[in-house]
């Protein structure tokens, strides 16, 4: 394209997209010195355990409940020569560009736009809880959603190895990779030759620990991480608008509640793929609909699960950028969900409190609802959608 045939309407997007890029790494950089109560207690204290003892004497160690491949990135961090804290959140940083080159990715495929594809990756550069998560808490779930947004990519792409490695690879880094499970059980459902993908979760895991186990960290111990981190605390919900703050005193009967919450949560995760593979048997599958089955997994798993926190939203929060820039419309699911996530953001930052959670949740179960209908209203798995409801997918034709 020559600068002669650059329209006027096209110069403005990019002087707005160059805009909001200076401005998410504006917001990056006043927030990057702000130490929040996990960086203190805990990030903080791994980085310098691996810096002052070395990789191998380091992770012989069980220093952290996190598994190995975010503390490995820690490793390499403690090489850079810059300050421990921006040294600890440029990992974060890393993850939230290749997120957004994902995102361009995805776009730009779907709908060829390059100006539109810049316009999703700068929002979700934008998005409060991306900025918050990473700049301020220094946490690591963009690292894991990153994985989950290059899985959905290569599934589009028609690459279902691809897309099983990567959450293979997510959920090495992290257990609530688990909330898109259902889109890699549909997918095994719908063909079986995508059964044998599942292996790929157990096998990356283990040679993502290997590493630690030749440092002489246990590998029972290894093994059993998320285990030891799935241990139900005395809250339903903390921070986070889930359906349990729509119960009146959910803190009376907690397990009773917290029992009937993981016998829900059990069946839509399996629910979800059985709907899903009698509503497309017989026919191809588009990426569009996957994309359904992402978005409605990623949100409604953490509103039903009981002894939820603060940051779990994060894959929805994601996923509902990637969605609304997908499809072009619903535009309301972002700003409902994203809203309703960041109040855990600010409850645990010290920043707001909304003592009342239902005034959130109520607006995220409305989310949910209508995501539930536009997941069993979708028309693209047939041949005669292809043009109008999504790309289909040949790799994932039936048997």
């Amino acid at each position: 394209m020559s600068i002669k045939n650059v329209s006027t309407k096209q110069v403005v997007n990019y002087l707005l997209i160059s805009l909001g890029i200076a401005e998410a790494v504006y917001l990056r950089h006043i927030f990057i010195d702000r130490q929040s109560a996990d960086y203190l207690c805990c990030v903080h204290e791994w980085f310098y355990h691996i810096k002052d003892l070395g990789f191998f004497r380091a992770f012989k160690d069980d220093f952290s409940n996190y598994t190995p491949p975010y503390l490995y990135l820690l490793a390499f961090a403690t090489h850079l020569p810059i300050k421990d804290i921006y040294a600890i959140k440029s990992v974060g940083f890393l993850f939230e560009l290749l997120s957004a080159i994902a995102i361009y990715k995805i776009i730009i495929d779907k709908h060829g736009n390059n100006l539109y594809a810049l316009w999703a990756a700068v929002a979700f550069s934008l998005c409060p809880t991306v900025i918050l998560n990473g700049a301020w808490w220094s946490q690591c779930d963009i690292i894991f959603t990153c994985m989950l947004l290059f899985s959905f990519y290569y599934l589009s792409k028609e690459k279902n190895f691809y897309g099983y490695l990567f959450f293979a690879i997510a959920f090495a880094f992290k257990l609530q990779a688990i909330f898109a499970l259902p889109v890699f059980i549909f997918l095994a459902l719908y063909n079986f030759k995508n059964i044998k993908y599942l292996f790929l979760i157990p096998l990356v895991y283990v040679l993502f620990i290997l590493p630690a186990v030749i440092a002489g960290r246990s590998f029972y111990e290894l093994l059993n991480i998320y285990n030891g981190q799935a241990v139900a605390n005395d809250f339903l919900y903390i921070g986070i608008p889930t359906v349990y703050a729509l119960i009146t005193e959910p803190t009376k009967n907690v397990t009773f509640w917290s029992k009937l919450g993981t016998i829900v949560t059990g069946i839509l995760m399996i629910l979800i793929p059985v709907a899903a593979y009698f509503k497309t048997k017989n026919k191809p599958v588009s990426s569009q609909f996957l994309l359904k089955i992402f978005m409605l997994s990623a949100i409604i798993i953490p509103f039903i699960a009981p002894h939820m926190h603060e940051r779990y939203f994060f894959i929805a929060d994601v996923f509902s950028i990637l969605y609304v820039f997908y499809f072009r419309k619903n535009y309301f699911i972002p700003f409902i969900i994203i809203i309703g996530s960041s109040q855990g953001y600010l409850d645990y930052l010290g920043l707001y409190y909304i003592p009342n959670k239902a005034q959130l949740a109520w607006p995220i179960f409305v989310a949910v609802i209508f995501l539930m209908y536009d997941f069993f209203s979708d028309k693209s798995t047939t041949a005669k959608d292809e043009t109008e409801n999504g790309t289909l997918i040949p790799g994932v034709e039936a048997d």
